[in-house]
């Protein structure tokens, strides 16, 4: 699943045939999609929604299950249902395929500096955020402490973990370091026309940094869980895209719990603490001397989502010649 590239999942209209809409997948930008398939077509398409998902292609293949029935010709990806069913399901299918199912394991997801995960989340969830800060803890295999507890809010948010390689590329906005506030992608297309949702949050995670993915049932009451492990350096990017507000009428964050995690879910996490101590370990987090190097250096866009960089750039990176293999 680390390893997995990220893409889209889009669904278009067309003027031209108002009753059906396009579901497809891509690695490009959907923008470069429509330019191939408006060739074909009188007037251009219209996005009605474009996801960005791990395993692209079988999120929209199972969206095309979920809405086998409307299919217009099984040789064609149009269907005969409205933008809100055809967007409903998308969604349906991502959390189907890079849910918290899908990441349910014994073993720690170790995140590298070349992963960008994408986990679609459900209302509810829990994730708590686990550091060593005391060396002594760390070496005698004890527990880790609890930095923090983030919860959902609404159904549809994302969180996305970017692997880094580098302390000045990362910053956190409980740290206050700079250009925390800044969204690392703020829009899904090159003009800058697509908005990439709301961000409510932006952490930096240090190496052997934990985070627990918590879901309970709330029939059967069983916990599902995952555990991330941070090798190096970490990216956390929490976005929505139907913002929440507490009773009083505030904007709501992930920081913002209003419930903490149900007893299943605390006695799943008393297991998780007892993993013993993570492969690497950084100083950094207890020694304020050394933040001062954290998001010194933003990156662009392109360096969180490929597809965002220079179309002419990738084409001459791919027609360039070969490397040499060892």
């Amino acid at each position: 699943m680390l390893d997995s590239e990220a893409g889209f999942v889009y669904v278009l209209t067309h003027p031209r045939f108002p009753e059906l809409v396009k579901i497809g997948f891509t690695s490009r930008l959907v923008e470069e999609r429509i330019a191939d398939l408006s060739t074909a077509v009188p007037e251009d398409f219209t996005i009605a929604l474009r996801l960005t998902t791990l395993n692209a292609r079988t999120v929209e293949r199972y969206t095309h299950e979920l809405l086998g029935e409307h299919r217009f010709r099984k040789d064609k990806e149009f269907f005969e249902v409205t933008e809100e069913q055809a967007c409903a399901a998308v969604h349906t299918a991502a959390e189907a395929v890079n849910g918290i199912r899908a990441w349910a394991s014994e073993k720690l997801h170790r995140l590298r500096a070349k992963h960008r995960v994408f986990l679609p989340l459900r209302a509810g969830q829990h994730f708590v955020w686990l550091r060593y800060t005391d060396p002594l803890a760390l070496l005698a295999g004890g527990p880790p402490s609890v930095v923090d507890i983030w919860e959902v809010h609404s159904e549809g948010d994302v969180l996305e973990l970017h692997g880094a390689s580098s302390a000045k590329h990362i910053a956190g906005f409980s740290d206050d370091d700079p250009n925390s506030c800044d969204d690392p992608v703020p829009y899904l297309n090159r003009t800058g026309t697509a908005p990439n949702g709301d961000l409510l949050s932006r952490e930096r995670l240090l190496a052997g940094d934990r985070l627990v993915w918590l879901s309970v049932d709330e029939q059967t009451e069983e916990c599902t869980s995952a555990v991330f492990e941070v090798a190096h350096y970490c990216q956390a990017v929490y976005r929505t895209w139907n913002p929440q507000s507490s009773p009083e009428g505030f904007p709501l964050f992930p920081t913002d719990t209003l419930s903490l995690p149900s007893p299943p879910a605390q006695e799943r996490l008393r297991e998780i603490l007892n993993f013993g101590p993570p492969r690497s370990w950084s100083e950094e987090s207890l020694h304020d001397s050394l933040s001062s190097r954290f998001g010194i250096e933003p990156q662009p866009p392109a360096h969180w989502l490929p597809p965002l960089g220079d179309r002419r750039g990738r084409s001459r990176r791919r027609s360039g010649p070969s490397s040499p293999t060892t």
